[in-house]
């Protein structure tokens, strides 16, 4: 009887410890700039894994549509330049992407 009773303590240990992991909030600041030929986004994030977790969404959507953005990345502050460089414009590949970055804010 004793086992059993180690057991379910040990079992809502580690429910405790997932439930802690799921309600850590991350606070994610977008800004937008929107220029004549380019639309530049900000994301600011408290903890630098966020950042990585927003490279590799924009990432796997550019490469789905085939437009890529320039991006910087340093520690918890990632920057990217959305353009078409074929045009002198911003147009609608860059808009779509901006509203999927956004999305990933969310």
């Amino acid at each position: 009887m004793v086992m059993g009773a180690a057991t379910a303590v040990v079992r809502a240990i580690v429910v405790v410890a997932v439930v802690v992991e799921v309600m850590v909030v991350v606070e994610v600041v977008v800004e937008v700039v929107i220029a004549a030929a380019e639309v530049i986004v900000v994301i600011t994030v408290a903890v630098v894994v966020e950042a990585f977790r927003f490279i590799t969404g924009i990432g796997l959507e550019a490469n789905r549509t085939g437009h890529y953005p320039e991006w910087h990345n340093y520690n918890s502050k990632v920057g990217i330049i959305l353009q078409t460089p074929s045009v002198s414009t911003i147009t609608v590949k860059d808009i779509n992407l901006a509203h999927y970055i956004d999305s990933l804010a969310v």
